[in-house]
């Protein structure tokens, strides 16, 4: 009995070996979708609960020439064309990822700069630039908001936790927000 467990022992060892040096060999690729629909579940849950949300910046309010004539001659200059610093593109959210979280990892990895400051005893951060343009360069009520949903929140970046389908922009106001909320102001 002892000899017959070993043999067994010895041949599935050996078929071990040579199915994993014969897959070594292999160069069939495969398709990620057909891996991943054929592999474990948590893959598949992972692709079920990708999180996407639309996400931009836009400067358009120092298109108009009030506005634009208050910058320095350098900044005019870099004011985009069509106002976008970064496009409306659709971005994948990590988890608990909040409306700050994004800016700051989407800054990193593209060619825009975010300068900010966290607030005196509390958690809140505010944003001092992103690209070129800082706050209270085209006056001193300017700098940027947020919106998520054509909504702006009464409340700091950091504390807004995104879900599915948000749209969040960040835009410049050359007015404490009036010139993009039908005249009322916004306080973040």
């Amino acid at each position: 009995m002892k000899l017959t467990k070993k043999c067994l022992f010895s041949g599935l060892t050996t078929l071990f070996i040579f199915t994993i040096a014969w897959g070594a060999n292999d160069t069939t690729t495969i398709d990620a979708t057909q891996y991943l629909a054929s592999n474990t579940l948590p893959n598949i849950k992972a692709l079920e609960n990708k999180i996407n949300v639309t996400f931009s910046i836009e400067c358009d309010t120092l298109l108009e020439d009030v506005n634009r004539n208050k910058l320095n001659f350098l900044k005019r200059r870099r004011v985009p064309e069509d106002g976008d610093i970064y496009p409306t593109s659709i971005v994948t959210l990590l988890e608990n990822e909040s409306v700050f979280d994004l800016l700051l990892r989407l800054s990193r990895g593209n060619e825009f700069e975010l300068g900010y400051s966290n607030l005196l005893f509390s958690d809140a951060t505010h944003i001092e630039s992103i690209g070129n343009f800082e706050k209270s360069d085209a006056g001193r009520r300017s700098g940027w908001i947020y919106r998520v949903n054509g909504i702006f929140p009464n409340y700091s970046c950091t504390e807004y936790k995104l879900s599915d389908g948000d749209v969040v922009e960040w835009l410049y106001t050359c007015d404490y927000g009036r010139d993009l909320n039908n005249g009322n102001r916004v306080y973040q």
